[in-house]
């Protein structure tokens, strides 16, 4: 089984991801989105994206997913570039994403401070507390917006949670409980 825990920064998706792993002996890799805008050589770093999502397609493809958590993964290339970076992966996303998208091994599961004025409130204040640097808060939201739009374009498996709340450990258990429920039958 493969779990996509992707999303706009400062929603709890890596505080989740590290508890489900702990919690489930599922092996966690992690990818910054600091990281992929340090990136500078544009036309290199599509290629190497491209090979390392079209081979993990494929293995999705071929029944061979092992059981193993994304912290971050294309969905996080599609909606920081064209925001950072000024280009798009479209190109491709889409032939990458078809090779999975019947797949019942692959979950994408997309943490997200919901809609609204307290919403984006939440937002600026988690953004506030981490400090970041490397983004404006306006940048943040735009980021944000691609993730809606791409969430509801995507045809992968998929499960959106809300983390409109403080990550208590009895909070975050409750969203490990639904991500759960998801997959047991998988």
């Amino acid at each position: 089984m493969l779990l996509i825990f992707d999303g706009y920064d400062c929603t709890g998706k890596t505080t989740i991801a590290n508890v489900f792993s702990e919690r489930f002996a599922f092996k966690i890799f992690k990818r910054s989105a600091v990281k992929c805008i340090e990136q500078t050589d544009v036309k290199e770093h599509r290629l190497w994206a491209k090979a390392q999502y079209t081979m993990l397609g494929r293995l999705v493809e071929h029944g061979q997913t092992p059981n193993l958590i994304f912290d971050r993964w294309m969905m996080s290339e599609y909606c920081y570039s064209p925001v950072v970076r000024s280009y798009d992966i479209k190109d491709y996303y889409f032939e990458v994403e078809n090779l999975m998208k019947n797949s019942k091994d692959v979950l994408w599961i997309y943490p997200t401070v919901g809609e609204g004025i307290e919403a984006e409130k939440l937002l600026k204040k988690r953004y506030d507390d981490k400090k970041e640097d490397f983004l404006s808060f306006e940048d943040l939201l735009k980021v944000k917006k691609n993730f809606d739009e791409l969430f509801e374009l995507s045809k992968l498996p998929k499960l959106k949670i809300l983390t409109n709340f403080e990550p208590t450990p009895h909070a975050v258990a409750e969203q490990l409980g639904r991500i759960w429920k998801v997959i047991k039958p998988f």
